[in-house]
């Protein structure tokens, strides 16, 4: 569901845009301002689920078809950020889905990793990913960085991180050259 606030919390209103729940739930919910708002959600019939408001969730408008690239079969979101007008959401198969006019049009760029569970960018070129499940293998590294916005994607050298390491989080501090990221180290790992 989505749902809203107008007095701090106190009491909450039911905003949800129409989605069936027994083939799709909502991943991600911002609005701009107090009327303009995206909604997204899993895949239906091979197409991602994007609803529109213009009037603070009492009506919602669904995205054409023609307006997103299909998904894959059995392929779900499973990250996303926003930054202005950019939304970028990462999938079960290691793509990018990317839209610069706050969601009414969208491409899809494939990444060198075959799934993303975290995605953060610092501006709407630099970004990095990070695979969707934690690994202790480093001969390939979890995180991949992009300097196009999510069209090309490289993997970024983490080595000093040494063995038994496993990443459960990545972000790109906005604006910044700066990576944070959250690990730990299995000490009893076989």
């Amino acid at each position: 569901k989505v749902i809203k606030t107008l007095n701090h919390g106190k009491n909450w209103i039911e905003i949800t845009p129409p989605f069936n729940p027994s083939t799709s739930y909502i991943n991600l919910v911002n609005f701009y301002n107090i009327d303009e708002g995206i909604v997204t959600g899993d895949p239906e019939a091979d197409k991602f689920k994007i609803y529109h408001t213009q009037d603070g969730g009492n009506s919602w408008v669904e995205l054409s078809g023609n307006q997103i690239p299909d998904a894959n079969s059995d392929e779900y979101s499973s990250a996303n950020q926003i930054l202005g007008d950019y939304i970028w959401f990462a999938t079960s198969d290691g793509r990018i889905f990317k839209s610069s006019d706050r969601g009414y049009h969208w491409e899809v760029y494939q990444s060198i990793l075959n799934n993303l569970e975290g995605i953060s960018f610092s501006d709407t070129l630099n970004g990095i990913g990070l695979y969707g499940f934690v690994t202790l293998d480093f001969s390939t590294s979890p995180i991949i960085i992009t300097a196009d916005g999510g069209h090309t994607w490289k993997q970024l050298d983490i080595t000093p991180l040494g063995p038994k390491t496993g990443i459960f989080g990545a972000c790109y501090i906005l604006n910044s050259s700066y990576i944070m990221l959250t690990t730990a180290l299995y000490r009893d790992w076989e």
